[in-house]
């Protein structure tokens, strides 16, 4: 009983540090929540428009709070206290673009690791810091990283990325976007060491 207050007093925690302070959440996204917090892996299938990505918008404070949780108060916690790490990987360019816009008025550092040009060999990847400022990324200052998949897998910069120490120390959670894709990313990623 007692770790479900607990669980809802860092949603509250999370919800009045975002965007969505006037939001009432769908149970749907309340499970997700839940399951995150609760450290359990969690398939979301839920219909456009139902609000799938405020789920993972508000992942970084809520795992935050889970982290700092302590009493009955975050008092003089603010969004620049945040360590936690969401990644995000997502195929869509112009998804990604609009979300860091829109979470950075909330306080909600996000940033966009993008391929600029795609050549044959995998390693070679071109990367594209135009939304997203190297150092910073590599010090773990953004709460919610998006990237592609094939910088994440198949790219020397994005594993060591992700195998850094403040990585491996502040990430929180990993979201696939369009998660129907997976086969299509990861089928010619793997498919010189299958055959």
């Amino acid at each position: 009983m007692l770790e479900y207050i607990a669980f809802f007093h860092c949603l509250k925690f999370a919800i009045e540090n975002s965007l969505y302070c006037d939001a009432i959440l769908k149970p749907k996204q309340i499970i997700c929540l839940e399951s995150v917090f609760f450290q359990k892996d969690v398939m979301c299938v839920l219909p456009t428009g139902y609000g799938k990505s405020l789920i993972f918008h508000l992942m970084p404070m809520l795992l935050f709070a889970k982290r700092k949780l302590h009493g009955d108060s975050f008092g003089g916690i603010s969004s620049e206290d945040v360590n936690t790490i969401v990644i995000v990987i997502s195929p869509l360019n112009s998804l990604m673009s609009n979300q860091i816009s829109r979470l950075s008025l909330s306080g909600i550092r996000a940033s966009f690791l993008s391929v600029k040009d795609q050549s044959q060999d995998s390693e070679n990847i071109q990367l594209d810091f135009t939304l997203c400022e190297e150092e910073k990324l590599l010090n773990g200052y953004y709460h919610i990283v998006f990237a592609h998949p094939e910088l994440l897998i198949s790219n020397k910069y994005g594993r060591d990325l992700l195998l850094s120490n403040t990585y491996k120390e502040n990430v929180a959670a990993i979201v696939v976007d369009e998660a129907h894709c997976i086969l299509d990313w990861l089928v010619p990623l793997l498919l010189p060491y299958i055959l």
